[in-house]
């Protein structure tokens, strides 16, 4: 069991390894953000009074757990084109260094793109079973603690987000070979 937590820890070490300032902000201090204006939002903004926090929370992660079964799918389908694929843009991936580095030691473009979805993936995975969790939680917890727990789905759900935008993305870009000079009107 120990051994395999900690193979679950090398996509996210590595991923945090490879991963720029900018794309760390992205991924990190804009899911903060939404989770700060979330929180803030609930004390200055009083809901209505027949409004009711736990059935709200319970919808919420009811329909957060559907959500991200179906992302965990994506995500492991686009592991498996990336993974089986063996076209000219795949093998162009797998033969094209990036500027990205795992213990001073550049890789390719294909296994920064697999870092990312193994990284997603184990996120996704992770986030499912502390949403089955948090189901149960939700029925012993204040109403302030489901607030917080609320803020905290919201964070992650974002996080995820923002990664499987940027995996599509690279996947785009993989496929398509795109001129990006932007014209000036």
């Amino acid at each position: 069991m120990r051994l395999l937590i900690k193979e679950l820890f090398i996509p996210i070490t590595d991923f945090y390894r490879i991963s720029k300032r900018n794309e760390k902000f992205k991924n990190y201090i804009l899911p903060l953000i939404i989770g700060l204006i979330y929180i803030i939002g609930t004390y200055f903004i009083k809901a209505m009074p027949e409004f009711n926090i736990r059935n709200f929370g319970n919808d919420f992660i009811n329909t957060t757990i559907t959500v991200i079964t179906l992302l965990i799918t994506f995500s492991m389908a686009y592991l498996t084109i990336l993974v089986t694929g063996d076209n000219s843009n795949i093998k162009d991936l797998k033969s094209t260094v990036s500027e990205r580095k795992i213990k001073n030691k550049q890789i390719v473009l294909y296994q920064v793109m697999l870092i990312n979805i193994s990284y997603t993936t184990v996120v996704e995975i992770a986030f499912l079973v502390i949403i089955f969790f948090q189901k149960f939680l939700l029925q012993v917890v204040s109403k302030n603690f489901i607030h917080i727990i609320l803020m905290i789905d919201l964070m992650v759900l974002t996080h995820i987000l923002l990664l499987l935008l940027q995996i599509i993305i690279n996947i785009y870009f993989s496929f398509w070979k795109v001129d990006l000079k932007i014209t000036r009107d």
